[in-house]
């Protein structure tokens, strides 16, 4: 790992309620509080997704285009 390698501090998830997406949960990484919005800003756009992909799954999301922006 380089050494100035930092985890994030933040990640986003989306909030979803009987399949009606609702918004999005702001995710503080340390402590797993969570802040609902409605609508990502462009610096939050920019945080990761909460969860994990596999490696096929993260190759075929790249194969259609897939970046953080558009997640």
């Amino acid at each position: 790992m380089p050494d100035d390698f930092a985890l994030p501090k933040y990640m986003r998830d989306k909030h979803v309620i009987r399949g009606e997406f609702l918004g999005w949960h702001i995710v503080e990484v340390d402590t797993l509080k969570r802040q609902f919005v409605e609508g990502l800003s462009t610096e939050q756009r920019k945080f990761s997704p909460l969860g994990t992909c596999n490696d096929t799954l993260i190759k075929e999301m790249l194969e259609r285009g897939w970046n953080l922006e558009n997640w």
